[in-house]
């Protein structure tokens, strides 16, 4: 039997990793027009929280770097006439598809908000939000503090 007692984990430049528990939020900061009825990848334009880097801007998702069971949540402002459903997923690539939300309000704007937890292999599987609105004119709405519409998630625990 062996023990291991470790105060302090270095790099080799000498300074603190900076991991810790994983956590991101991104948000929405400027409307996003949808076609009505199609399923549409939501694409987040700000980082607010990402200390590993682990965002992808470009295909909008979250790919974190350490195997566990993570928090996902969602808020989305969509707006449109004559809406008869909105359907809002948080797709874990790895794991089961969250429905976020799904509703068939007639309301012309909402914000909704849901989340669920998803398990991550710490390799290659990454998480996005996608959404189905059916109406006329449908879009997210985006403001410049991201207020209405955020991505946002973090390690509940290791595998």
């Amino acid at each position: 039997m062996s023990r291991l007692n470790v105060n302090q984990i270095f790099n080799l430049s000498g300074s603190v990793p900076t991991i810790g528990t994983p956590y991101f939020k991104v948000i929405k900061t400027t409307n996003q027009t949808l076609s009505s009825g199609s399923l549409t990848t939501v694409q987040w334009d700000s980082v607010v929280y990402d200390p590993n880097n682990w965002w992808d801007s470009v295909n909008y998702r979250w790919t974190p770097q350490i195997a566990g069971y993570y928090w996902l949540s969602t808020m989305l402002h969509l707006s449109g006439t004559s809406p008869t459903r909105r359907i809002t997923y948080i797709n874990p690539s790895g794991d089961s598809q969250i429905r976020a939300f799904d509703d068939n309000d007639s309301s012309t704007i909402n914000i909704r908000a849901g989340g669920g937890i998803a398990y991550f292999n710490g390799t290659t599987n990454y998480v996005d939000v996608s959404v189905q609105f059916t109406a006329t004119s449908p879009q997210i709405i985006g403001v410049n503090d991201g207020s209405y519409a955020r991505f946002e998630g973090f390690l509940v625990r290791a595998a």
